[in-house]
């Protein structure tokens, strides 16, 4: 398995804007900033992980790594450099989708989503027989007012804190994206 803290913006698209291996991170609300190696730039403990029974599962992260990152970054590279082939424009593309499906932004919408979802669950079933049933076997008594809300953002909640869910999203987003750009040039 790889290390647990994993990287939104991959260190090698990174050193793209870095000085040597330090980069600025700039706050454009408080108008400061700070310089800070590649190593601890855009991490996140977890971020491309999900909790199965034997922990955290890294397997994305080593997927994204070893498919994306260690065969698109040099072909990037080569292509800023003046190369010009279909595997260089494919690299891009690959690049661009898995920073956008890796990301804060996509992290933040998909909570918003999340949180939507139950708001609207709890409405939907907060009187049916099959929630009053499994509240009822899960809990051992018959729900309180308010109690079967509870009981759904607890289980959103767990959900996203598993981050299973959301790692599949990345997924999806990363290869809807990719089908996006197939007819498209990608300007890094």
């Amino acid at each position: 398995m790889t290390s647990k803290r994993h990287h939104l913006v991959s260190r090698g698209y990174q050193r793209f804007f870095a000085d040597g291996e330090l980069v600025r991170l700039i706050d454009m609300q408080s108008k400061t900033y700070k310089t800070v190696g590649t190593a601890d730039a855009f991490v996140e403990d977890n971020f491309n992980s999900w909790k199965d029974a034997n922990g955290w599962n890294d397997g994305l992260e080593v997927a994204w790594r070893q498919g994306v990152e260690d065969v698109a970054l040099p072909l990037v590279r080569a292509l800023l450099s003046g190369a010009d082939g279909q595997e260089h424009r494919d690299a891009a593309r690959a690049l661009a989708a898995l920073h956008l499906a890796r990301s804060y932004s996509y992290e933040a919408i998909h909570h918003h989503i999340l949180s939507l979802v139950g708001a609207q669950e709890i409405e939907k079933v907060e009187n049916s027989q099959e929630m009053l049933q499994l509240y009822a076997s899960s809990k051992g008594h018959q729900p309180a007012r308010g109690e079967i809300g509870e009981y759904i953002d607890a289980m959103v909640e767990d959900i996203r804190a598993g981050r299973r869910f959301m790692v599949e999203g990345m997924v999806r987003l990363f290869h809807f994206t990719l089908k996006l750009f197939e007819e498209h040039d990608v300007q890094l």
